[in-house]
């Protein structure tokens, strides 16, 4: 450096120097690697005019070469940082695309409307590849249903003129300088993607390996989308035809509250005209002669036949009207035996219950079915001494059975005994029995041994009955 100094700039540098002594500058040391052959006139020079000694170190070449080799590594140093730097803030970037991605990601499939699942779509192509225009075909059964585009108005392609099938054939060149992404789930297609012009087509190939995993998300979340407008129109469609149930059950119930009322009244006229005509005929009776006589007597049965199937009317007006709930069988067993019991017909009868713990869902008449049943055994099973009544679990059904050790039913009207009108009296009991447990689906057979007592057994279907809970 000193070998190029003129002797002005000597003059001017050690001037300069001289008047920066008073700094603390004692002497100047002048590393000489041996090349310069003057070097000691230009130091002595440069001594002269900065009013300061130098002094000369010989190191040869070996000092300049490390120094040379740390100036490298130093330039080299500064490079790959700034390298690091670049790749840091690109990766930097990537996570926060990602992270971001992964977010819309989340929202997208929590949407439950497909034109807002559509709509972040769009959304989420824009942020990733900036396009200068992107369009959603939507498609449904292989048919457009919608176009979404952004800018609004301004489509990829026309999408309306060419098949599906023949876009996707054509693939990215539909689309300039862009994609055409498919949208799919369960290899149904239900949308194409078209996307024009991205702001960095170098990435090109990194943008659509990122597409494919974005894409099989955005067809799930299409497809959900679609199936809760599918859910959500049945429900709608099951609440109105909920709502129509119900306006018809409560105009029912309401219609037959009124029958019921005008039956209770109609009912009651009549047995007061029986009682009226029994009246009368006991004193045409007491009056009249042979042969009036007898023919009066089957009049008067006919008219007290009549009177006892109205009053059985009044038992079972309320048939099948109310909901059917589940019910105890025990108290209402036990209630059944209390009456006949009070009645004095039980006196001579072993009475008894095996019940496991159940509950029944039947008519609100149940009670009534159980009463009928017991009743009909004291009525008609000839040197009855046990009647049992028994319940258990078998397989998926529960079986209640009635039994007595009277003379039993034969064979011939195992199946009679429960049509309308057979037997004595009105012979509607066994019917109704039948009727009141058809509305639940319990089936009640007859199959006692003729000779050794009658056996009702009733069959409650899996979901008729449960064990209640412990309390």
């Amino acid at each position: 450096m000193l070998k190029n100094f003129t002797d002005e700039t000597c003059r001017n540098n050690g001037r300069k120097i001289a008047e920066d002594s008073e700094s603390g500058i004692r002497r100047f040391v002048v590393i000489d690697s041996g090349l310069s052959s003057d070097i000691d006139e230009v130091v002595s020079d440069f001594s002269v005019h900065s009013l300061s000694p130098v002094e000369v170190k010989y190191v040869g070449l070996d000092y300049f070469q490390f120094y040379l080799a740390g100036m490298i590594r130093s330039v080299l140093i500064d490079d790959y940082r700034d390298q690091s730097a670049k790749v840091t803030a690109e990766l930097q970037k990537n996570q926060a695309d990602l992270l971001m991605t992964y977010d819309l990601i989340g929202s997208i499939v929590q949407l439950k409307d497909e034109t807002d699942v559509i709509v972040s779509i769009l959304d989420l192509f824009v942020m990733l590849l900036s396009p200068e225009t992107i369009s959603y075909a939507s498609y449904e059964d292989g048919k457009l249903k919608e176009v979404f585009s952004y800018p609004s108005g301004k489509n990829v392609c026309d999408f309306s003129t060419s098949s599906p099938s023949e876009l996707i054939n054509k693939g990215d060149l539909v689309c300039e300088n862009g994609f055409l992404f498919q949208v799919l789930y369960d290899n149904n297609l239900l949308g194409l993607i078209g996307i024009q012009n991205i702001a960095f087509p170098e990435y090109r190939e990194k943008y659509r390996e990122t597409s494919r995993f974005i894409l099989r998300v955005c067809g799930l979340a299409v497809s959900n989308a679609r199936l809760y407008h599918i859910l959500s129109s049945t429900i709608e469609e099951r609440d109105a035809e909920i709502l129509l149930r119900k306006q018809a059950e409560n105009g029912l119930q309401e219609a037959n509250t009124k029958l019921n009322l005008l039956s209770s009244i109609t009912r009651h006229d009549i047995i007061n005209q029986i009682m009226v005509a029994n009246i009368y005929l006991d004193m045409a009776i007491e009056d009249a002669s042979d042969p009036f006589v007898e023919h009066l007597k089957t009049i008067h049965s006919a008219v007290e036949k009549i009177q006892r199937q109205i009053e059985f009317t009044r038992d079972y007006q309320d048939l099948g009207i109310t909901v059917p709930e589940w019910q105890n069988p025990l108290p209402l067993i036990d209630a059944c035996y209390q009456e006949q019991r009070d009645l004095m017909r039980g006196e001579g009868v072993t009475f008894s219950v095996e019940f496991s713990p159940v509950e029944i869902y039947g008519d609100t008449m149940l009670g009534k079915v159980f009463c009928n049943l017991i009743s009909n055994a004291f009525n008609h099973a000839e040197g009855m001494t046990s009647l049992t009544v028994s319940g258990k679990p078998e397989g998926s059904q529960y079986h209640i059975v009635i039994e007595d050790n009277g003379s039993g039913v034969s064979e011939d009207k195992k199946d009679l005994i429960f049509k309308a009108g057979f037997g004595r009296n009105h012979g509607y009991g066994l019917f109704l029995v039948r009727e009141i447990l058809g509305i639940t689906d319990i089936i009640i057979t007859e199959n006692g041994i003729p000779g050794e007592g009658a056996r009702f057994e009733l069959v409650v279907p899996e979901g008729g009955w449960r064990v209640p809970e412990k309390k």
